[in-house]
Parts: C-alpha cells; structure tokens; sequence
C-alpha cells in the first residue's frame, strides 16, 4: 500500500485519477488536485483534494470547491483501477542520513564558513550543524562551513584523525563551551 502522494508519482503526475483506502472496501474517490509537497519523517508528502460529491467532508478543511482528503500521508492507498501498475521506480528516493547537515545558499543570504571565514556564494554546497547553545533559554546556535571544514576543524583541536576521536571528548570539549 501507498500514500497518495507516490500514487500521484506512479499515475504520472496526471490528474484526475480514482483511489481507494484500503478500509473502505468497494468505496473509492477521485482525486483532483494535489499540492503543498513536503518531504518529512523521512518519506514525501502531499495535500490531497476532492470534487466527489460522495465524499463525507470530516473537518479536514477545504480550499473553494475541493474537500480535503483526510489522512493522505498514511500508507493504506491503492489505485480502484486494478489493471494500473505500480512502478515503485518512479517514487523519489528517501534522503540519506549523511546529507542531512548539507543545504544549498540561496538567494539574498550571506553566509562565511565558521573555520576558514571564506564567503559561501549562491548555489554552492554547505555544511549547518547546531554548535552550541545560548542564552536564558539555551536556545541552538547554527554555524556554517564549507563542506569538510567542519571534520578539519575537530581534527585539529583534537590532533589525531577524526575516525580516533571519541564521542565523549566531544561533549568534554563541549561542556568547556570549545565549539566542535
């Protein structure tokens, strides 16, 4: 079973197309507009709307004429049609934990890596870690650095590669208030 949105991907990214959730038995609605795509918890998402006029509205909220598809996220939906295929290769692949500190400089920022001070320009690749907390309300500091500064930066306060340095030095130097 899938959530709507890697249904929309496998019909295409064509609208209309007729759904099912897999408690409803023979029961199905068309779906009609899909929007606000998001990638969260590790999987894509998206809104779902209906023009089916046997569709119960259940307060999940409605844009002019389209009722909102409640619960679209889960993963309990099949196409009506049985005849359409299910080409899981045409669903995006989850990110991998290793990018999750990479983002890209956009428009209008300015940004200087932490470690060497260099300008990170528009389109370039970056590294944004939490590094230290501050304030009455310890609230998390982000700092920048251009990719691999940041592994560069450990290594040299600590002088030895970084596959040697152990978790626990890092939160000693840490609790010191030695961002690392």
């Amino acid at each position: 079973m899938y959530n709507v949105y890697q249904l929309f991907l496998m019909n295409g990214k064509k609208i209309p197309f007729d759904i099912k959730r897999s408690t409803w038995g023979n029961f199905s609605i068309t779906v009609d507009k899909v929007e606000n795509i998001k990638f969260s918890a590790g999987a894509w998402y998206c809104d779902a709307f209906t023009l089916s006029e046997n569709y119960e509205d259940l307060g999940y909220g409605k844009v002019g004429k389209y009722k909102k598809i409640g619960c679209s996220g889960c993963y309990q939906w099949l196409f009506t049609d049985n005849k359409k295929e299910y080409n899981e290769r045409l669903l995006p692949q989850a990110k991998q934990k290793h990018d999750r500190g990479l983002t890209y400089q956009k428009a209008g920022k300015s940004y200087k890596c932490f470690y060497c001070s260099r300008e990170i320009h528009k389109g370039e690749q970056y590294e944004r870690y939490s590094m230290r907390r501050a304030g009455k309300n310890n609230m998390p500091i982000n700092e920048v650095f251009c990719l691999g500064h940041r592994d560069e930066m450990r290594e040299k306060i600590f002088q030895k590669p970084l596959h040697e340095i152990k978790y626990i030095e890092l939160l000693e130097k840490w609790d010191k208030e030695i961002i690392v």
